[in-house]
């Protein structure tokens, strides 16, 4: 029996045999996300903003990112609404609440200039928790801000310090310290260009965190610096919160608070 073959071009030379089915094509579609810190402004702050709620609402369903910086915070634009977007999940773990620290939470993750103070000690390692993230995002914040200012945050004398992962935890300590400066001389204090109105609020918050980080300190000499991964109860529940000086719900409300001292301001 004949077999009618209808082809166009070159395959209509073909015997039904010789024929190549279609193959499937698949098309990948990539939204396209852009670098939180090629903006400025209220835009930057109310991205950024929003980026510290999901890491709050992440870890309310469990989930840990574990490696805040400039490069994982990035924004979408849908028509004129711009929205925060955490990428970048490939160090991210679960935070579920337990009554030991799992291993995987014991590895030291992240990138050194906004890693967390308490991540950079040597020796007995820190399990990783939410306020660590919350803390790396304020240093995203203020590198992002100063990056903007000339001279920059890599040209900023006390921001090249977190570079260096022996003096970067010193250098965070100091933060509160060199945002009271004046940054009239070049490469002095931390400059924040349009977004000074911040500078008070930022100055309260990292002020609040050294308290916590010098009662850490009392704590750990007066325990003969007791492994973190052994606390439990009460013990536990002080060093999560660094003492109450750095709960995570009342802090990520003060980084709301942050647009609103910025929008008074103009």
């Amino acid at each position: 029996m004949d077999t009618e073959v209808k082809a166009a071009g070159h395959r209509q030379h073909l015997g039904p045999d010789l024929m190549a089915p279609e193959q499937d094509r698949h098309m990948l579609i990539v939204e396209e996300l852009l670098p939180l810190n090629s903006l400025s402004g209220a835009q930057y702050l109310d991205a950024w903003v929003e980026i510290v709620e999901h890491l709050e609402n992440l870890h309310k369903h469990g989930v840990l990112h574990r490696n805040i910086s400039f490069a994982t915070l990035v924004y979408r634009k849908t028509g004129t609404a711009i929205h925060g977007v955490l990428t970048d999940f490939d160090l991210a773990t679960s935070s579920q609440n337990r009554v030991d620290y799992p291993f995987h939470l014991l590895h030291r993750t992240g990138t050194m200039p906004f890693l967390a103070r308490e991540l950079l000690e040597i020796g007995d390692v820190a399990p990783h928790l939410l306020r660590h993230d919350l803390e790396s995002a304020l240093y995203v914040l203020v590198w992002d801000i100063a990056n903007t200012v000339a001279p920059g945050a890599t040209a900023n004398i006390h921001l090249q310090k977190w570079l260096d992962p022996t003096t970067s935890a010193s250098a965070k300590g100091a933060v509160g310290t060199h945002l009271a400066e004046p940054t009239l001389i070049s490469g002095q204090g931390i400059p924040l260009g349009n977004m000074d109105p911040l500078r008070i609020p930022l100055g309260g918050i990292f002020a609040q965190l050294s308290m916590g980080y010098n009662q850490l300190l009392a704590w750990r000499i007066a325990s003969r610096f007791k492994p973190r991964t052994g606390l439990h109860g009460d013990n536990k529940k002080s060093w999560e919160s660094l003492w109450d000086y750095f709960v995570t719900e009342a802090v990520v409300q003060k980084f709301r608070d942050f647009k609103q001292a910025s929008a008074q301001s103009h």
